[in-house]
């Protein structure tokens, strides 16, 4: 348990430094993405006193949110450990880094980028595959629905010129169905639109990103589907 305690303080601590680098090199091909994702930043110096306060204050705000995942996460991956079977603790990990890091660029940049929402998908395909808790055709069905209602919901909003699901947000959907099946995705859906709304209700939240609430979602659905 405590192994799995630990790697969730380490990744939770490094989701808002990932999502603030992804955020620096956008756009880029997946090519330059991986290679710029991970090279070592440099930091100009800062001679104005009023500039390098300012700098000291983000770098302070960045920490304490690197603490607030850091947290998040050890409660995450310490659940898994108690209340999921031995060959899914693994990949709810690995979906709950991936999840969170989405959350945490669409809330700060609007998009979700295919750069984790492809690997998502694939991922999903190879839980289901590796675990034998359902078959291929759960995770096929639960992705191709998950495309058609994301879809069909574009072109409904697009009658209203209204732009609230993005193909970012298309992708995603279509990447969770391969995890959670079409009865989980369609519950992951209601859920995460009671979600949406309490965020937009709250004072901090200023934009109206929709995976933050559909990556909350998303985990609570996957907690309750494959608990014990």
């Amino acid at each position: 348990m405590w192994a799995y305690a630990l790697l969730g303080i380490i990744s939770g601590f490094c989701v808002p430094f990932v999502a603030g680098r992804f955020g620096k090199i956008i756009p880029a091909d997946p090519g330059n993405l991986i290679l710029n994702l991970w090279h070592r930043p440099r930091f100009s110096k800062v001679y104005d006193p009023a500039r390098a306060f300012l700098l000291k204050r983000l770098w302070y705000k960045l920490y304490l949110w690197a603490v607030f995942w850091a947290i998040c996460h050890c409660f995450l991956f310490s659940l898994s450990y108690f209340i999921l079977p031995e060959p899914i603790r693994i990949y709810a990990c690995f979906f709950a880094w991936i999840i969170n890091v989405c959350s945490v660029i669409d809330a700060e940049y609007w998009l979700l980028p295919d750069f984790f929402t492809i690997p998502l998908l694939l991922l999903g395909m190879i839980f289901h595959t590796h675990t034998n808790i359902h078959d291929i055709s759960f995770a096929l069905i639960g992705s191709v629905s998950g495309y058609l209602v994301s879809v069909f919901s574009v072109l409904v909003l697009a009658k209203s010129k209204s732009k609230e699901l993005g193909a970012g947000d298309v992708k995603m959907i279509t990447a969770l169905g391969s995890w959670l099946g079409l009865v989980g995705l369609n519950a992951c859906l209601i859920l995460s639109f009671f979600l949406f709304i309490t965020f937009s209700w709250m004072p901090i939240q200023k934009k109206g990103a929709y995976g933050p609430a559909l990556g909350t979602a998303a985990l609570i659905v996957f907690f309750i589907m494959f608990s014990k």
